[in-house]
Protein backbone atom coordinates (compact mmCIF):
# COMPACT_ATOMS: atom_id res chain seq x y z
CA UNK A 1 0.00 0.00 0.00
CA UNK A 2 1.42 3.53 -1.21
CA UNK A 3 1.84 5.73 1.32
CA UNK A 4 1.45 9.84 0.22
CA UNK A 5 4.98 11.15 1.99
CA UNK A 6 2.71 15.07 2.40
CA UNK A 7 0.96 13.32 4.76
CA UNK A 8 3.93 12.82 7.33
CA UNK A 9 5.05 15.92 9.36
CA UNK A 10 8.34 17.35 7.85
CA UNK A 11 9.74 17.64 11.16
CA UNK A 12 12.60 15.47 11.95
CA UNK A 13 12.78 16.27 16.28
CA UNK A 14 10.39 15.89 18.48
CA UNK A 15 8.33 18.86 19.79
CA UNK A 16 7.03 19.16 23.39
CA UNK A 17 4.17 22.09 24.77
CA UNK A 18 5.46 24.58 26.96
CA UNK A 19 4.30 24.84 30.77
CA UNK A 20 0.80 27.13 31.02
CA UNK A 21 1.87 30.02 30.13
CA UNK A 22 5.52 30.54 29.42
CA UNK A 23 6.85 33.34 28.40
CA UNK A 24 10.07 34.66 27.13
CA UNK A 25 12.06 37.96 27.38
CA UNK A 26 14.00 38.70 23.88
CA UNK A 27 16.73 40.92 23.55
CA UNK A 28 17.12 41.25 19.99
CA UNK A 29 20.64 42.85 20.38
CA UNK A 30 22.94 40.32 22.17
CA UNK A 31 25.96 42.56 22.57
CA UNK A 32 27.05 43.74 25.82
CA UNK A 33 26.72 42.06 29.15
CA UNK A 34 23.65 43.01 30.62
CA UNK A 35 20.34 41.36 29.14
CA UNK A 36 17.93 44.04 28.83
CA UNK A 37 14.79 42.72 26.93
CA UNK A 38 12.87 44.05 24.18
CA UNK A 39 9.70 41.84 23.43
CA UNK A 40 7.91 39.39 25.44
CA UNK A 41 6.80 35.91 23.50
CA UNK A 42 4.13 33.51 24.60
CA UNK A 43 5.91 30.19 24.11
CA UNK A 44 4.09 27.78 21.69
CA UNK A 45 6.55 24.52 21.85
CA UNK A 46 10.13 23.46 22.61
CA UNK A 47 12.27 21.71 20.19
CA UNK A 48 14.14 17.95 22.32
CA UNK A 49 17.20 19.50 20.08
CA UNK A 50 17.60 22.97 21.45
CA UNK A 51 14.82 25.79 20.09
CA UNK A 52 11.83 27.19 20.77
CA UNK A 53 8.59 28.58 19.10
CA UNK A 54 7.59 31.62 20.30
CA UNK A 55 4.22 34.06 19.03
CA UNK A 56 5.57 37.68 19.77
CA UNK A 57 3.52 41.25 18.84
CA UNK A 58 5.15 42.84 16.31
CA UNK A 59 8.40 41.12 16.52
CA UNK A 60 11.04 43.28 15.25
CA UNK A 61 13.62 40.52 14.11
CA UNK A 62 14.56 38.88 11.37
CA UNK A 63 15.09 35.18 9.99
CA UNK A 64 19.14 34.55 10.40
CA UNK A 65 19.15 37.27 13.34
CA UNK A 66 21.21 36.73 16.78
CA UNK A 67 19.60 37.30 19.52
CA UNK A 68 19.54 36.40 23.38
CA UNK A 69 16.19 34.69 24.85
CA UNK A 70 15.71 34.24 28.99
CA UNK A 71 12.85 31.48 29.94
CA UNK A 72 11.58 31.50 32.73
CA UNK A 73 14.40 31.37 35.28
CA UNK A 74 17.08 29.97 33.09
CA UNK A 75 20.20 31.87 31.92
CA UNK A 76 19.71 33.69 28.98
CA UNK A 77 20.31 32.13 25.74
CA UNK A 78 22.24 33.51 22.41
CA UNK A 79 20.32 32.12 19.52
CA UNK A 80 19.02 32.39 16.29
CA UNK A 81 15.98 33.37 14.04
CA UNK A 82 15.38 30.78 11.92
CA UNK A 83 12.22 31.34 10.44
CA UNK A 84 9.28 34.38 10.97
CA UNK A 85 5.51 33.79 10.12
CA UNK A 86 2.75 36.10 10.48
CA UNK A 87 0.03 34.74 12.77
CA UNK A 88 -2.37 37.60 12.35
CA UNK A 89 -2.57 41.22 12.14
CA UNK A 90 0.41 42.31 14.42
CA UNK A 91 1.28 38.54 15.68
CA UNK A 92 4.18 36.57 13.98
CA UNK A 93 5.45 33.36 15.20
CA UNK A 94 8.88 32.69 15.22
CA UNK A 95 11.41 29.50 15.08
CA UNK A 96 14.63 29.54 17.30
CA UNK A 97 17.52 27.70 17.39
CA UNK A 98 19.86 27.63 21.11
CA UNK A 99 23.29 28.19 19.85
CA UNK A 100 24.58 27.67 23.34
Amino acid sequence: MSQDKSAFSQRKHVRYPPDKDEVAHIQYDPSGDEFLPDAVGLIVEHSAIGGCCLAILEANISPGATCRIKIGRLEPYLSKTIWKKPLERGVDLLGFKFLE
